[in-house]
């Protein structure tokens, strides 16, 4: 009994090892992401991992994660279909785990993926807020600091991104400012309030937020930082 008890736990543990070995691999290559390759790279770690088995929740969130990272670096038809790809990744890991909010997210902003390339008026005639805000409510609740506060970033943007009269700058604020004090290190939540606050009028306060992007720690999450500061850029333009 004892010999078999020993056994077990023999192989209980080596599957536990596996799994980190390859989970940390995998957010290994996450890291470094927007490096030449890495992102197509960890595609197919997980697509490996998902061929051997189709519902491991943590290749599936993790699929959807970078599916997501890739698609806003597109326009129009590409991420349109981008953010389809990805949200049907991201509903696999919801069958599997309905409580995670890893996969609550991602399938929200997959979603928002979806809709931007289609334009937003148009996936607004094609029911896609609906199915945009359930998981994004369900992640504010389960975690609202998850990932650098991604969930509060993605709720304020959506107030800034509907068109009138849907439109709520104050609401976006409110998000965007929660976002920047839960998670003082994430600059993309600087970039979002600041074009807001372009939208309202006020570019003073948006210059002083864009300034802090550009001078801000990207430690954080390297890869996600310079990002935000190329967003920045941009937001300036609007100034």
């Amino acid at each position: 009994m004892r010999r078999t008890f020993a056994i077990l736990f023999s192989l209980s543990a080596l599957t536990a090892a596996a799994a980190l070995d390859w989970t940390a691999e995998a957010d290994s290559l996450y890291a470094t992401r927007d490096a030449p390759g890495v992102s197509d790279q960890l595609e197919t770690l997980l697509n490996a991992k998902l061929k051997d088995d189709p519902k491991s929740y943590e290749a599936l969130w993790r699929l959807a994660r970078i599916q997501y990272w890739k698609s806003e670096s597109l326009s129009g038809d590409p991420k349109a279909d981008a953010g389809l790809a990805c949200w049907d990744v991201a509903k696999r890991a919801i069958e599997t785990s309905p409580e995670g909010v890893e996969g609550l997210y991602w399938e929200a902003t997959c979603v928002g993926a979806r809709s931007e390339g289609m334009g937003i008026l148009h996936a607004l005639t094609h029911g896609l807020e609906k199915k945009f805000r359930e998981p994004l409510d369900a992640a504010l609740r389960v975690n609202k600091s998850y990932q650098n506060c991604s969930p509060l970033n993605a709720i304020g943007r959506y107030w800034y991104k509907l068109p009138w009269p849907k439109y709520d700058g104050d609401k976006s604020i409110a998000a965007l400012e929660d976002a920047i004090k839960t998670c003082p290190q994430d600059l993309r939540a600087r970039v979002y309030l600041a074009e807001t606050w372009i939208k309202e009028g006020n570019k003073k306060r948006a210059t002083e937020l864009l300034d802090e992007v550009d001078k801000g720690d990207e430690t954080y999450d390297p890869p996600e930082a310079r990002r935000a500061k190329d967003f920045a850029k941009k937001a300036r333009a609007k100034l």
